[in-house]
């Protein structure tokens, strides 16, 4: 008697001898297992519950249809013709959902940074139960929180980033180049709320400008209109003048007509006409006749004057400056004997 020839559900054949005339054949079979299905439940990396499904096939046999709930799925070759196959799916897709969040302040931040003494940007990461992603609150200065994020890795894990900006504001000095004078001229910045005001120009040179950065910060900027105050230097400048008549002087003559006529006391003056003499000698008022007199005369000059240059600047427009005027004008004069008229240039 021999053994029986396994089969796919034939697992196992064998001969005893009992007896010397005697063996006794024993053969093991299984149901066939193609047809059946074990179902666990496992879970999966997500933290999700899903289905495991173990079968045996035809080796050979393909795979199942690869869909995106599907979490695994391989197979094992027993050697017999049969493969072992084992899939893991799930019910839902997992969403890894993920927040973030950098508002007015990431803004703020990144126009503002330079301003920031001590600054320390610090990122903050913690894993926090949960299964719905939120943000943490951010502030809207440019200071504290200035981005937050949320990851759900698993079905009951959330992972939380914040980024949190510590210092003080302070105000930045500098200089700048005037190109009228080749001095340095000083400027601060500084970060002010909105609505701050500049300034128009002051009495010392500064004025202050100002310029948004969202609607509720804004830079300001005061620096000077000029590094001059005052500055003198020395020119040769070519000049023409003219002749000029610089002085003239008044004499007095005693006039025939204004004196008083008196009966039985007579006068004769000096051309034979008889005036009575006045007793009061007040009341003989004498006539004052301009005669030109041309004691001093600036000729004309064409040449060269030294000039002296005194260059300033002031916040108001400068007055009380005069010079000169030099033009052409006709002088005349008249005495009791003659009269005559200047032609030349006068001021």
């Amino acid at each position: 008697m021999d053994v029986t020839s396994l089969t796919s559900t034939l697992i196992e054949s064998k001969v005893v001898m009992t007896r010397t005339d005697e063996r006794k054949k024993t053969d093991t079979s299984i149901e066939n297992p193609s047809g059946i299905t074990l179902v666990e439940y496992v879970k999966t990396n997500e933290a999700q519950l899903g289905t495991r499904t173990n079968s045996l096939v035809a080796e050979g046999d393909a795979l199942p249809t690869i869909t995106a709930l599907t979490v695994s799925a391989e197979q094992n070759n027993l050697g017999n013709g049969k493969t072992e196959q084992e899939v893991i799916t799930v019910a839902t897709l997992f969403d890894k959902q993920t927040i973030a969040d950098q508002g007015a302040g990431a803004l703020v931040f990144n126009a503002t940074e330079r301003f920031i003494d001590d600054l320390v940007v610090e990122t903050y990461s913690d894993v926090e139960a949960g299964t719905s992603a939120s943000t943490t609150t951010l502030a809207t200065t440019g200071l504290g929180v200035i981005k937050s994020s949320s990851t759900r890795v698993d079905a009951t894990k959330v992972v939380t980033e914040d980024v949190t900006v510590t210092g003080t504001r302070v105000a930045l000095n500098g200089v700048e180049y005037d190109e009228l004078t080749g001095t340095l001229m000083p400027t601060v910045e500084t970060v002010v709320t909105a609505g701050t005001a500049g300034t128009a120009i002051q009495t010392d040179g500064s004025f202050a400008e100002v310029k948004p950065i969202n609607p509720d910060y804004s830079i300001k900027t005061t620096r000077s209109v000029t590094g001059l105050t005052t500055r003198t230097w020395t020119v040769w400048e070519r000049v023409s003048l003219p002749p000029v008549l610089t002085a003239f002087n008044q004499y007095t003559f005693w006039s025939k007509a204004r004196l008083v006529r008196y009966q039985n006391t007579a006068s004769e003056d000096k051309y034979g006409v008889t005036y009575a003499a006045n007793e009061n000698p007040y009341s003989i008022v004498p006539a004052h006749i301009v005669e030109a007199n041309f004691t001093s005369e600036l000729t004309d000059y064409s040449g060269e004057y030294e000039v002296t240059v005194v260059e300033r600047w002031q916040s108001t427009p400068w007055t009380g400056l005069s010079a000169t005027n030099f033009r052409p004008r006709s002088f005349s004069w008249q005495r009791h004997l003659v009269r005559g008229r200047c032609q030349r240039v006068c001021t």
